[in-house]
């Protein structure tokens, strides 16, 4: 039987209405717009509009982000049906695992965004076969489109400790010749007013996804150095394909993969559906 004939609960803190920008919020989406144009029946629930029927009534539960969800939530999951851990995030993953460890072991598949990705939870997992590695899809409108670029470094994402901002900016005070953009939707008060005295930093504000890739266009250099370890990095791939120079660390789960320009162009373009027949191959 397809996967198709069941009904697919998927489980997330937030979508992409909520936080517009969010990496997380964005790939969801995508794939989730994959599975119903390829007839898959999903429903999306938050912890605010989750009921008992939608558990009851649901063939395959899809764990996206899910640190909202209380434990006796997840526990009834693990306990009743068949689910999917979906992880985008580490840190907030680490935290859910701390209180059900057994959530990736149970579960019949588990899917990464990068090889650094799965490294991050080897001590979780135990059957490799259930393991997939699938990147976020990146569409087609982010690619190199060949004009003069401005010497200047571009930023894109929270203002926050996680995503490198306070190394950012002792980079930016050692670096007084180099110009530095914001491209932002959140911010911590503490780093935005700490940005906002320096000369060579500019607060941009926030630029919608329809729209950003004109800006990566602009650029010639992408900056992020986060502080933690990153699933994948979704501005890091979408500025790489729009012919950004890159300035990252170690942390960013893009580039632990192997590819080059064009693997990783298609890669990306497929990965929604990637998404949909991976699930297709371990589950039928």
């Amino acid at each position: 039987m397809s996967l198709k004939k069941k009904k697919v609960l998927w489980l997330t803190d937030y979508t992409n209405i909520e936080v517009p920008a969010g990496g997380a919020e964005i790939t969801d989406s995508y794939v989730i717009q994959a599975g119903r144009a390829l007839g898959y029946d999903i429903t999306i629930s938050r912890p605010c509009s989750l009921r008992s029927n939608l558990l009851t009534e649901s063939d395959l539960i899809i764990f996206s982000n899910c640190y909202e969800f209380t434990k006796p939530v997840r526990d009834k999951v693990i306990a009743e049906k068949p689910y999917v851990v979906y992880s985008h995030d580490s840190g907030r993953w680490m935290s859910v695992l701390k209180d059900t460890p057994e959530m990736m072991q149970k579960a019949v598949a588990t899917i990464f965004l990068s090889p650094l990705h799965r490294e991050c939870f080897n001590k979780f997992l135990t059957d490799a076969r259930n393991i997939f590695l699938v990147p976020p899809h990146i569409p087609y409108t982010f690619y190199d489109q060949g004009q003069a670029r401005i010497n200047k470094i571009m930023f894109v994402g929270n203002i926050h400790t996680g995503k490198g901002v306070e190394e950012i900016i002792q980079y930016a005070k050692e670096n007084p010749h180099l110009i530095f953009d914001f491209y932002y939707q959140r911010h911590d008060g503490r780093l935005y007013n700490q940005l906002k005295i320096l000369k060579n930093c500019n607060l941009i504000g926030y630029v919608p996804k329809e729209q950003i890739y004109e800006n990566y266009n602009r650029y010639r250099y992408f900056i992020h150095i986060p502080r933690h370890y990153e699933s994948f990095g979704r501005a890091v791939g979408e500025a790489y394909l729009c012919g950004c120079k890159l300035v990252v660390n170690e942390r960013v789960g893009a580039m632990s993969y192997e590819w080059d320009y064009q693997t990783f162009r298609e890669m990306t373009m497929q990965a929604h559906f990637m998404f949909w027949r991976k699930l297709e191959s371990i589950l039928y």
